[in-house]
């Protein structure tokens, strides 16, 4: 094979060259790349153009175009199969088996890349394009608050977690930005991981951006005089502090429930439960056989450990009942039948005792009721979307519930009690309980009552924190338009409210062009504008704000007190699901895997697209790119 190019022009071609005498053999992809990139050919090129008056590609160039397309095609398909490994966050040592997968399906996938170092190398490309878009909206961002929380990896390592919060499409969204090793679990070295993680990722100017922290709530992070708060209100004296509100929900409803006697009795009868079918096969295979017999779908029960242990004892209560039947028949076989262990038959007797105990059956019902009523306040905090005004009217809206349970019985109690009281045997699902009358009903009542009073109680107290501030009290006032008045008194609603705002953030809101002056005119015209909406449409105001260009130009000052207070970080529940993909990802088989490895793999789990809408184009360039030098295309 000669090259034409360098053959007509002898003069300035490379005699040495195969290409030009006596011919090269090789049709390897790097031997036409490499001679296409000579000097001498690249001469000969633009001569061989010039005399021909060509503005397309010569021979070799389009010969090399040609072979380079294919190849990207292969190397994009390869690209695209190491995004569903970190997506479906397998290992990388399933990269290899995928690639021979689609190539017995006829796939071609070329010769190189097939290994799981070629993943690994890909995958930082991968995440380099993904989280670009949004560090850059981060520095586009007037305000941000930031959550963070620590935990430890299956190495024992202790990391930090961050996750931004800030304003996208006219909306507030958290976005997780990466975990760091944390060298020190003071306040100093949370501060030092955090400002280390954030500037690493090219959040250089975060702090002036930053006016709220959200956290879980343990000392070295709250702490007012030595916690990661206080260090931060040095730098940032404006700055406001968020305890995670679904985390002070879990810690009301355990103060208001913990020293209960028949609360100790159902989480011990449930932990039995668990442990009886959890650790014996043939228990549980005992279990499914008397469902089947009752025609009753048995579910598994389910543990009390865990993160959150309001939706763990919920799970646990309900499958309880589910399985009320099918599980007391099957302890009283065991009893009966002596087979069982010592130890089983101790167990089922105490398990029986609870369950056919009417009191105790009553005390479930009641905290069915009430993790009911919890959960759905728990639901609001933890959505990303959450904002101060919504989560202050759930938070009413849960003890006003609260408060009618203590006269009016709940969903459950009331249908626990129906189901006993129309059975002519005073049974439940079959299941004579003692103690049953209308006598113990009545005595019920002042302990149901004390217990919804502690719980109220708690939930006041540890929930209060969400406007005992005038800050907070402000902007949970002026944030959320279904909520203003619609008569004369709108004319001189939320001005203090905004000047409240203004004096607490005035050094931030001096950085980015704040005017003051035309505050009160943009209110009135945003109150103005509020009144020609349909009802049905105010809690859209904001988004349609941001979103309009001529209104959010009009609207800017105002905008920006509303963009701080959208931003306030009223739960971390996002940070802990950020931790059950870290305990997904890095697993104990794992237990190796790098922390800027695992951050990476954890950014594209959590914030990449499905499998389906990932395109690799700009993460396959971006690999192109950074070889200056060119890739290895094909071997021989």
């Amino acid at each position: 094979m000669y090259c034409n190019v360098c053959k007509e022009f002898p003069a300035v071609a490379n005699k040495t060259s195969r290409f030009f005498s006596p011919g090269c053999n090789s049709f390897r992809r790097q031997t036409l790349q490499a001679h296409h990139v000579s000097p001498s050919h690249t001469q000969c090129q633009k001569m061989w153009d010039k005399a021909r008056g060509l503005q397309q590609p010569g021979p070799m160039d389009a010969m090399i175009l040609r072979m380079n397309e294919d190849h990207l095609e292969q190397v994009t398909k390869l690209f695209n199969t190491t995004y569903h490994v970190a997506k479906l966050e397998l290992p990388f040592s399933a990269y290899p088996s995928l690639v021979s997968l689609q190539q017995v399906n006829g796939l071609d996938l070329g010769a190189n890349y097939h290994s799981h170092v070629a993943a690994k190398r890909f995958l930082p490309f991968i995440h380099q394009v993904l989280q670009e878009p949004v560090l850059e909206a981060i520095r586009a961002s007037r305000y941000i608050s930031v959550m963070v929380d620590a935990s430890t990896d299956s190495s024992n390592k202790d990391l930090e977690s961050m996750y931004i919060r800030y304003m996208a499409d006219g909306k507030p969204v958290n976005r997780f930005i990466c975990v760091e090793e944390l060298q020190l679990v003071t306040a100093v070295g949370h501060k030092e991981t955090i400002e280390k993680g954030l500037e690493a990722q090219g959040l250089q100017g975060w702090k002036q951006k930053l006016v709220a922290l959200g956290t879980d709530g343990a000392s070295v992070m709250s702490g007012r005089n030595n916690g990661l708060v206080a260090l931060l209100l040095e730098e940032i004296p404006y700055l406001l502090y968020f305890h995670c509100g679904a985390h002070k929900l879990e810690l009301a409803a355990l103060d208001g429930m913990k020293d209960e006697v028949q609360l100790k009795k159902v989480v011990e009868m449930l932990n039995g439960i668990y442990r009886q079918y959890h650790y014996s096969p043939k228990a549980w295979r005992e279990l499914q056989e008397v469902g089947r017999l009752l025609e009753d779908k048995v579910l598994k029960p389910t543990n009390l450990g865990g993160t959150r242990w309001l939706p763990h004892l919920k799970r646990a209560l309900t499958t309880l009942l589910q399985d009320f039947r099918a599980v007391h028949l099957h302890f009283e076989n065991t009893v009966a039948a002596e087979t069982s262990s010592k130890e089983m038959q101790g167990r089922a007797r105490n398990i029986l005792k609870v369950m056919n105990c009417f009191k105790a059956m009553m005390f479930v019902h009641l905290v069915l009721d009430i993790l009911d009523t919890l959960s759905s306040l728990s639901l609001e905090l933890q959505r990303d979307a959450v904002t101060l005004a919504s989560a202050l009217t759930k938070v009413e809206a849960c003890q006003l519930q609260l408060t009618d349970m203590q006269e009016t019985p709940g969903e459950h109690f009331e249908g626990f009690l129906k189901a006993c009281q129309e059975d002519p045997a005073g049974q439940f699902k079959g299941v004579e309980l003692k103690g049953y009358s209308e006598a113990a009903i009545e005595e019920f009542k002042p302990h149901k009552r004390r217990i919804l009073q502690s719980v109220l109680h708690r939930v006041e107290t540890r929930m209060s924190s969400l406007d005992e501030t005038e800050v907070n009290r402000a902007a949970a006032r002026f944030i959320d338009p279904r909520e203003w008045p619609t008569d004369h008194t709108l004319a001189g609603f939320g001005n203090d409210e905004l000047d409240t705002l203004c004096d607490q953030f005035e050094p931030a809101l001096a950085r980015n062009d704040f005017d003051r002056g035309s505050l009160r005119r943009e209110w009135a015209g945003v109150k103005a504008f509020m009144r020609r909406q349909p009802r049905g449409q105010l809690g859209q105001l904001w988004e349609n704000l941001f979103l309009d260009p001529e209104l959010r130009e009009q609207f800017s000052n105002i905008l920006q007190l509303v963009e701080i207070v959208l931003v306030f970080p009223l739960s971390t529940a996002a940070v802990e699901r950020g931790f059950s993909c870290m305990k997904r990802v890095k697993t104990d088989w794992r237990s190796r895997l790098e922390v800027a490895m695992l951050s990476k793999l954890m950014f594209i789990s959590i914030e990449g697209p499905s499998v389906q809408e990932y395109h690799a184009a700009r993460a396959v360039q971006a690999w192109w790119d950074a070889a200056p030098n060119g890739r290895q295309l094909q071997g021989p």
